[in-house]
């Protein structure tokens, strides 16, 4: 997976704001008002007609039917904004927008304005600022494989005209303010399936990427551009696009889930939009491939940093093989019972079968427990020792005849008999003082639920990820877990091992 960058600034267009209705006028030159205005209607004129919101193959785009954006303008210096005011197009092909006949206003009486412009109409932006006003969206919707007509609701464009004399329509250039991204998906799942989302997390770059945003205006010589230090309580660092199909009308929507299936070895496009970011060299993105086959997670680690600039559109090849995870759990964020959890919340639990939500049980012998991570990802606490992917640990206990064979085990999982699972855990070493690290023996054990009988496989004293692959006999509903078979050796305990990340896949 490489992106690949360009820009689309050149995209950007103007506008030419007119402070009264002109019959006729060039979208090439700023226009001298007559003084003796005989309407009192703003109209708006684009100079290119290729430039707004239907994307064409080649990354133009047009205005269409129903376009409308914001607008504020203020004496030129001050800080006493207009209402927002609303614009809509009447005239696509030449751009022509007019104000809305509503009881929205603009500052009128001063020799010279500064204008602030925007698209699409930002309904939540009190001021050209706009705290947490201007939002890009965080599931958005595509109807249809390689339909991009949804990029216009989420490609926001802003620009200002500053100290322009009355009388005189402003020269207002736009741009875009987001960052567009298209994925082309290589079905590789070996069958037909359908492809039903995407998700993009960008969270180890540490800006937000969607959700409600304030605008930068810049000066004169600077561009717009998001602002992400003051947003409102939707923001996040994940955007989550779903491929849905409109069973009804373009006036009453109906989405569904989309049925369309892609043959293996075919593609599809898929387009998002999302607020600039930049992820450092050795960090990473995470995209997640939904569909019909199960899902797909793809990492990219970026060897030099990676900026997602506004204004550039990056495209990227990816390919849907996906693995059917069954459940993972990673024990959540709670410190719980010691020596059994029938109260536990399970925050942890992802499950591809609803029904395990509620029948999923938990159980821990020899006095091991689990306990939070933090949010950085290590052990909260002094006793414990190694890394926590995510949520909590399972700590093992100290070595002691009575808390020999310590373990835990998870119940009621569903499954298909005679299919072939692989099982995974994180294991960390212990340490002991003035002696360091010791390796812990553990074993995975997995029954039928309802009977007695484990069996157990593999007994190992590696640490990392340790993978456990077993077929199912007559099974639909699984007992697992993680046995410590030894008992820690005698001295003391510095850290204590701990397992972490359980996750049955069928294989």
């Amino acid at each position: 997976m490489a992106f690949k960058n360009c820009d689309i600034m050149k995209n950007a267009f103007n506008i030419l704001i007119m402070a009264a209705l002109v019959a006729a006028v060039s979208c090439q030159k700023t226009e001298i008002l007559p003084s003796e205005k005989e309407e009192s209607q703003v109209v708006l004129y684009a100079n290119e007609t290729s430039s707004k919101t239907l994307l064409s193959a080649d990354f133009k785009v047009t205005w269409a039917d129903g376009d409308n954006l914001t607008v504020f303008n203020a004496e030129a210096g001050s800080s006493t904004y207009s209402d927002n005011c609303s614009f809509t197009i009447t005239d696509p092909a030449s751009g022509k927008f007019v104000k809305d006949a509503d009881d929205k206003n603009l500052v009128s009486g001063a020799s010279s304005y500064d204008w602030y412009v925007c698209y699409p109409y930002m309904q939540y932006a009190s001021t050209p600022g706009g705290t947490k006003g201007y939002t890009v969206a965080l599931a958005p919707k595509q109807v249809g494989y390689g339909n991009n007509n949804h990029v216009a609701a989420n490609d926001i464009l802003a620009g200002k005209a500053l100290a322009v004399a009355d009388g005189t329509a402003p020269n207002v250039r736009l741009h875009h303010v987001g960052t567009l991204l298209k994925f082309t998906v290589v079905n590789n799942s070996g069958k037909a399936s359908t492809i039903t989302g995407l998700s993009l997390n960008a969270s180890e770059g540490g800006t937000y990427i969607a959700g409600s945003f304030s605008m930068n205006w810049g000066d004169e010589l600077v561009a717009p551009a998001l602002d992400a230090t003051q947003m409102g309580s939707a923001k996040s660092y994940t955007c989550d696009l779903e491929i849905v199909q409109n069973n009804g009308t373009d006036e009453v929507p109906d989405y569904q889930p989309i049925e369309i299936t892609v043959e293996n070895g075919e593609s599809v496009d898929l387009y998002m939009v999302v607020a600039p970011f930049t992820i450092p060299a050795g960090k990473s993105i995470k995209l997640t491939v939904s569909g019909s086959a199960g899902t797909a997670t793809l990492t990219k680690t970026f060897a030099s940093e990676a900026k997602f600039a506004a204004g550039t559109y990056n495209t990227a090849t990816l390919h849907y093989e996906p693995v059917n995870v069954v459940f993972t759990e990673t024990f959540g964020a709670n410190t719980v019972k010691t020596e059994n959890i029938p109260t536990y919340n399970k925050s942890g639990l992802t499950t591809a079968n609803e029904v395990d939500k509620e029948a999923y049980s938990y159980s821990v012998t020899g006095n091991a427990s689990i306990a939070p991570g933090n949010t950085n990802g290590k052990i909260n606490n002094p006793n414990y020792y190694g890394t926590v992917i995510e949520g909590a640990a399972v700590k093992l206990p100290a070595g002691s005849a009575t808390k020999a064979n310590s373990a835990l085990f998870i119940s009621k999982i569903t499954v298909k008999p005679h299919t072939t699972y692989i099982f995974k855990y994180n294991k960390s070493k212990g340490s002991l003082s003035g002696t360091g690290e010791y390796n812990t023996t553990t074993v995975f054990k997995f029954r039928q639920n309802g009977t007695t009988t484990w069996t157990s496989i593999n007994p190992t004293t590696e640490a990392g990820t340790i993978s456990q692959e077993f077929t199912t006999g007559d099974y639909t509903s699984l007992d697992l877990g993680v046995e410590a078979t030894d008992r820690n050796p005698a001295g003391t305990i510095t850290y204590y091992p701990a397992l972490d990340l359980y996750q049955l896949i069928e294989k």
